[in-house]
């Protein structure tokens, strides 16, 4: 039996380029007993009484703090996100001075690459979400990049908790990317795409021409690094699609039947040819080019995460001191916290979608550590959980609650 329920559903949103955070008040939850400077010595209950193991879960939607929409005379358009609330404005690659761009001056290209939205935060525990940005190691802007630190490659979420127990150093357990873009989709991105680099019935491949040939060539360039290379003769050619090595590389595919076959990235382009280092390409793959066959590049990556939720978990276990990060139920990280002693909530404010800072203006983002999405639910619970029962709403026991909040109201 299956119930449906009608209504919109609240949350509390944090939109692209905000400042803003919630408080758990220490003060007008826990009385003073003696000086308001000095805590020792109040009586406190709840989450700030607690002493021991805990599970901290959230239910959030996250936002793409990287930005679409860079675009470079000679590569494919991308269409620009200037007023989503949930996609980061994109960096105009006409205007040169960044000071007048607010969302560079909010945060800046380089401090997106690996910014850290913080879920919860406090002295002894903290909670983030944190971008990893594509192989930093290429600043190409082209949108059908893979390896280039670009706008239009959308943020790829790792799970990051801190734990700082008595007087040692804070200890960061870091998961693997976990919440990622998606690189299939049903949409057209614009009235030139081609259609035919369907798989399971979703665009995910762009069909950029017809190989005809393939060839050595002389063409050489010490500067790139390359002297001679593979010359694919094309009888038609979007080029504005392949970005080369200068630009993050752009991965090249044949298909056979159903198949996509990588070929590797071109170092040189032309009007009707693509070029590619010198025997990167398999004579099996040669063979195929001459016989004639259409060649791809990937789909564009899409922040789809930005229209889901995803429930989020973190658990440390007083005990064996074991610490375990979860993604929608699933154990994504398991570590053990190297020192000893009893974990405590420290007497004061928590925080939720910054660090508490305040800061606005200039660097903001980056300094308070300014989570940018949605919240739905948020709960710490005084016991270590491994067994989540439910994924998209929490329904902690009431008398483990430390925390329990609720941001989706539903239209009365």
């Amino acid at each position: 039996m299956y119930n449906i329920f009608v209504g919109k559903q609240r949350s509390l949103v944090f939109p692209v380029m905000c400042n803003g955070f919630a408080t758990i008040d220490y003060a007008e939850n826990i009385p003073d007993a003696g000086t308001s400077s000095d805590t020792t010595d109040d009586i406190t209950y709840g989450i700030w009484a607690h002493i021991g193991s805990f599970t901290i879960e959230a239910v959030v939607t996250p936002y793409d703090i990287m930005g679409a929409g860079t675009s470079v005379s000679g590569q494919a358009a991308v269409p620009n996100r200037l007023t989503s609330k949930k996609i980061f404005p994109a960096h105009l690659v006409t205007e040169t001075n960044d000071a007048v761009l607010q969302g560079e001056t909010y945060l800046d290209k380089t401090e997106r690459d690996t910014h850290e939205m913080a879920i919860f935060h406090s002295t002894n525990f903290s909670l983030f979400l944190v971008n990893e940005a594509l192989n930093s190691d290429f600043t190409g802007t082209h949108p059908n990049s893979m390896t280039g630190r670009t706008r239009n490659n959308p943020a790829r979420y790792k799970i990051m908790a801190k734990i700082k127990i008595g007087s040692s150093a804070v200890r960061t357990f870091t998961s693997p990317v976990v919440i990622e873009p998606n690189r299939s989709s049903f949409v057209k991105y614009s009235s030139d795409d081609d259609l035919t680099g369907l798989v399971n019935g979703r665009t995910e491949f762009i069909k950029i021409g017809d190989a005809t040939s393939i060839a050595a060539s002389g063409l050489n360039d010490p500067a790139l690094g390359f002297g001679g290379t593979e010359q694919v003769n094309f009888s038609s050619l979007d080029n504005t699609e392949v970005s080369l090595a200068s630009d993050g590389k752009t991965d090249i595919f044949i298909r056979q039947n159903s198949q996509y076959i990588n070929i590797g990235f071109a170092v040189a382009k032309g009007t009707t040819r693509l070029n590619f280092p010198n025997n990167s390409i398999s004579s099996e793959n040669e063979a195929i080019i001459n016989a004639g066959c259409e060649v791809f590049v990937r789909g564009r990556a899409d922040p789809a995460y930005v229209n889901n939720s995803f429930h989020i978990a973190c658990s440390f276990d007083n005990t064996s001191r074991e610490v375990s990060i979860y993604l929608n139920g699933s154990r994504i990280l398991k570590e053990t916290h190297q020192d000893s002693g009893d974990f405590i909530f420290a007497r004061e404010d928590l925080f939720l979608g910054a660090n508490g800072q305040g800061n606005t203006g200039a660097g903001s983002a980056s300094t308070n550590k300014q989570f940018m999405g949605e919240f739905h639910e948020l709960s710490i619970v005084n016991k270590r959980k491994d067994v989540f029962s439910t994924l998209t709403n929490l329904t902690p026991t009431y008398s483990d609650a430390l925390v329990y909040l609720r941001f989706e109201e539903v239209d009365e």
